[in-house]
């Protein structure tokens, strides 16, 4: 897939949902909305590694994660970086 710079056309990944309160689910269910909305289609692939590789080989076009653990990104920021992509917000690990 090449790069797109129309979001309708962008097939995007999406990470897990933290489902610890009614206020997270609510939250992850707008922003789900918000984003399928917009793109093309949506993928949940069910493993970070797996997001971050099909972002980095050009086979999606973004990967949204809003809840997360260090160890479930790190690598594929590194794989993500190596293959020349940019990471944004990761001041947050």
């Amino acid at each position: 897939m090449k790069a797109e710079n129309d979001i309708s056309q962008m097939v995007v990944s999406i990470g897990d949902l933290k489902k610890d309160n009614e206020e997270n689910i609510k939250s992850y269910c707008e922003v789900l909305r918000e984003i399928t909305s917009k793109v093309l289609k949506t993928r949940a692939f069910g493993a970070s590694c797996v997001d971050f590789t099909f972002l980095a080989s050009g086979k999606t076009s973004g990967y949204i994660m809003p809840y997360f653990h260090p160890w479930d990104i790190v690598p594929g920021i590194l794989i993500a970086e190596e293959s020349g992509l940019i990471v944004s917000h990761t001041d947050i690990i």
